[in-house]
């Protein structure tokens, strides 16, 4: 009895966290920040989990954990894209079809890369470094557990490198046709650095099982 009536409250922290998430992201003069976002549904995803995670375990069965996975998943690439082509705190207000200029796209590799990293050394511009820097290796990480958990042919290195290499250009070339956003090699390759990084991490042995056991209620 205890365990359902947690289950439930689970489920309704949840949906308040994402209530909020989405009254901001509607009304017209909102302005929810980058950490913001991030913090509203990281809190939905923490909370959905907890309430599949017990739900799976109460019914013996893995269902509302795949479920929730898909759930997560779609949350994820909702703030994806918001961040990288919506985002009004970054002056994304409009999309302006084929207006294309030479501030709104970078092909010479680390040239961007190494602005930022001089940057770092001024107090007054780290943050914007930082947020540059480290913002483009963390944003895709979260791939690297998505697709190999919810499609088991991503599990191989090769799939997995064109899924996200694919995934990362259909993105920069998008900001560069619509100018929501600056088209940069750079931000691609700290992208799928990122994204690479953390499939080798999952792909450790024992993190994988123990993915696999938590949200797949499988052992190997």
């Amino acid at each position: 009895m205890l365990r359902k009536i947690l289950i439930i409250i689970f489920y309704l922290i949840s949906l308040l966290f994402l209530t909020i998430y989405i009254i901001n992201e509607l009304l017209p003069n909102s302005f929810p920040s980058e950490l913001g976002r991030i913090v509203l549904l990281s809190l939905t995803s923490f909370f959905t989990f907890l309430g599949s995670f017990f739900l799976s375990i109460q019914l013996n069965n893995s269902k509302p954990m795949k479920i929730t996975l898909w759930f997560l998943f779609i949350l994820y690439i909702s703030l994806l894209l918001t961040l990288t082509l919506f985002d009004k705190s970054w002056g994304r207000y409009s999309i302006n079809l084929y207006n294309i200029s030479t501030k709104n796209y970078n092909i010479i590799p680390f040239k961007t890369i190494i602005y930022y990293i001089n940057l770092l050394h001024n107090s007054y511009l780290n943050s914007n470094a930082v947020v540059n820097l480290f913002g483009n290796i963390i944003a895709f990480m979260p791939m690297a557990f998505f697709l190999p958990t919810l499609f088991r042919k991503e599990r191989k290195f090769k799939n997995f490198l064109i899924t996200m290499i694919i995934i990362i250009l259909c993105i920069e070339l998008t900001q560069l046709i619509t100018s929501t956003g600056r088209c940069d090699i750079d931000d691609f390759i700290l992208n799928l650095l990122g994204s690479v990084l953390m499939y080798l991490f999952i792909r450790i042995k024992t993190i994988e099982k123990l993915i696999d056991y938590i949200f797949l209620q499988t052992s190997k």
